[in-house]
């Protein structure tokens, strides 16, 4: 005897009368759509063989998924001639598991709009602009993002969302990132803190200038001091405003505009420095590739023979990521 809380609901949107196929969801929720629409929009929905396949289970004409209702709701706006579903009015969390499930049954119109999401999303979804990779915002869900676009080798998103890591505090970091990128993460992160550390040494808090009376650099610029302690206030322990130099830097240049025309030079070159240093910091996906080819044997073909020689990367040595072909 079927109690109530055991017959299916149905959805109100997707319950076509001359539906040949019935998607059951995980939470009991019936949605009744057409093959032809499932074929056309989803690889794994391809072809009868797949839609049998281990991923999921067909009895009577219904199919089975490990997806939740309110899911799959989303997921086949995508495969039918419908307005898709506007992704910012939705929770992050709704947002994640539509791309988890887009990857899984390979919904390429969904995957796409997916990807624009969830790079908002790493930079809290306001202000974003997925197309020049600029953002005002401030960063969230950037593990989550990190960990999404790794899993599924969206390279441009992983590091855009590996550079907002940079900002979030490193508290509980075994619990907020997936260990198979813990690794290359600190590492990264590494570099971004001796970046940062490299700057307060980089000119000293005190600067002196040229005495025509003396012929000796003993005039203390009082300018200089209080624009070496405006920039080190502002950037304290947090690597990730090197970003921002106008941010950084602005203030300073302000001040000094009208108080000394030496420093406000030397404060342009370290400006341009920093821009020039951090052009030098790996990228995530490179840091990643290495950690890669460090744990995995490695294939070397000889010109002459075209056999494959596998080795052991030495230990220690660091192979050139920056020619080696990055994740798709």
């Amino acid at each position: 005897m079927t109690t109530d809380s055991q017959r299916p609901k149905f959805s109100e949107r997707f319950n076509a009368a001359d539906s040949d196929i019935t998607l059951a969801s995980h939470d009991n929720v019936h949605f009744k759509v057409h093959r032809i629409n499932l074929k056309m929009h989803s690889d794994i929905f391809a072809d009868a063989e797949d839609i049998s396949s281990s991923t999921l289970t067909a009895t009577s004409e219904v199919v089975s998924l490990t997806e939740t209702a309110s899911v799959l709701e989303l997921l086949l706006q995508y495969m039918y001639r419908q307005p898709p579903p506007d992704l910012s009015e939705i929770e992050f969390s709704r947002v994640a598991d539509l791309a988890e499930a887009a990857e899984k049954y390979r919904v390429y119109f969904a995957i796409d709009a997916c990807k624009r999401s969830m790079w908002c999303a790493a930079f809290s979804g306001v202000k974003c602009n997925y197309l020049t990779g600029s953002s005002d915002a401030i960063p969230k869900h950037s593990f989550e993002v990190l960990t999404w676009a790794v899993k599924h080798k969206h390279s441009k998103i992983i590091d855009q969302a590996a550079q907002r890591t940079v900002s979030l505090p490193t508290d509980n970091i075994c619990e907020a990132i997936s260990p198979p990128i813990l690794a290359p993460w600190l590492q990264y992160h590494k570099h971004w803190l001796d970046a940062l550390n490299a700057e307060y040494t980089r000119y000293p808090p005190a600067a002196m200038h040229w005495n025509n009376s003396t012929r000796e650099c003993d005039i203390p610029c009082e300018a200089w001091t209080h624009s070496y302690a405006m920039i080190a206030h502002k950037l304290g322990a947090r690597p990730h405003l090197l970003l921002k130099l106008d941010e950084v830097f602005g203030p300073s240049e302000d001040y000094l505009q009208t108080r000394c025309g030496e420093c406000k030079e030397t404060l342009a070159t370290w400006r341009a420095i920093i821009g020039r240093e951090l052009e030098r910091i790996p990228k995530f996906t490179h840091i990643q590739l290495y950690f890669e080819l460090s744990n995995s044997r490695m294939l070397i073909y000889t010109p002459s023979t075209k056999d494959a020689t596998p080795i052991r990367q030495p230990s220690g040595v660091i192979p050139n990521v920056n020619s080696a072909p990055l994740l798709e």
